[in-house]
């Protein structure tokens, strides 16, 4: 299987002003080969799998080719349903659903992440755009981005229960080795985030205050009729397969023209005739980040990019000038 970067992506955004585009790139702790605890930025990327050594490339790639970046290596991100439903399983979402069932269930004990929440991600995302438009000048930072919890897939489901009132007794533990994923795996991933929190001054929440965000949130949907009517009138177009472009834009929406371009699993996200920070800031705010996953706001409709946040490849090429549209 080859490295998959994003190169043709890369190439098409040198064609603008170079000092005026910043690529916040989302890597991933799996660059790290797994054999210690807490890895730290500047420690050799020695990756096991496929899907590390893509990153790895990309991160090359990147720095080789742009003059202002931020390589952001994120843990598993972790936090509420979009408002368009991730096809994959959502990791708490998950863990919920099979421990409601009553019935006992495997979960590793022995393989290690430090888990963050989607909010925080965004937080570190818009804190690296207001820090490089201040400064007026080219940046270069690569950051481990996790929370400040290293937990295994057993206390993961530890932490749910615990919120959800399960009864633990159904969680089992046990080895990763016991089941054949067709991939390997690295056992221990876990970041040290010193030199995130002493950059950007931000302290990502812990694991179970996460959990407790994302499950409270999700109820909350239930039971506020305003939360539910707006979730379920989207949630009924996108299943109808109504355009992006047809959907109602909301009035009270500043954010402007941005212009998406899906490609290879990356997002660009572009800014004009505004504060840029504003506009970033609308797009990935655009509704209350206490209930809903980050979003970009794309012809006056917002699509959940919690698939692209939750395992694929994220670029956010920030511009201070509009490209021509890729539609």
């Amino acid at each position: 299987m080859a490295t998959n970067v994003p190169s043709s992506l890369v190439n098409w955004s040198l064609g603008f002003r170079n000092d005026r585009t910043l690529f916040i790139h989302l890597s991933t702790d799996q660059v790290y080969e797994g054999v210690k605890s807490f890895y730290k930025e500047e420690d050799e990327t020695l990756p096991v799998n496929m899907y590390g050594k893509s990153k790895v490339a990309a991160e090359k790639f990147i720095t080789e080719k742009c003059s202002s970046y931020a390589i952001l290596r994120s843990s598993i991100i972790y936090g509420p349903q979009t408002i368009s439903p991730v096809e994959k399983s959502l990791p708490i979402q998950w863990i919920n659903s099979v421990l409601s069932q009553g019935q006992q269930v495997d979960f590793f004990d022995d393989e290690y992440r430090c888990p963050v929440y989607v909010k925080d991600m965004v937080d570190v995302i818009l804190s690296l755009t207001k820090s490089w438009l201040s400064a007026g000048k080219k940046i270069q930072v690569l950051l481990n981005v996790g929370g400040p919890d290293r937990v295994s897939r057993l206390q993961m489901a530890e932490a749910v229960a615990e919120v959800r009132g399960y009864s633990k007794s159904i969680i089992k533990s046990v080895p990763a080795s016991s089941v054949n994923r067709g991939v390997a795996s690295p056992p221990d991933i876990s970041m040290d985030i010193t030199k995130l929190t002493q950059t950007l001054g931000i302290q990502p929440i812990t694991f179970l205050d996460g959990v407790r965000a994302t499950l409270d949130a999700e109820a909350r949907c239930l039971t506020d009729p305003v939360l539910c009517e707006r979730y379920f009138i989207l949630q009924s177009r996108v299943a109808r397969g109504q355009r992006r472009t047809q959907m109602p834009r909301r009035s009270a929406c500043p954010c402007g023209h941005l212009c998406e371009a899906a490609h290879g699993g990356s997002f660009i996200v572009n800014t004009e005739q505004q504060a840029p920070l504003d506009a970033l800031s609308t797009a990935l705010h655009y509704l209350d980040l206490d209930y809903w996953a980050p979003t970009l706001f794309v012809s006056g409709f917002p699509p959940g990019v919690g698939s692209t946040l939750l395992g694929n490849l994220l670029l956010l090429l920030i511009k201070l000038e509009l490209p021509p549209c890729m539609h």
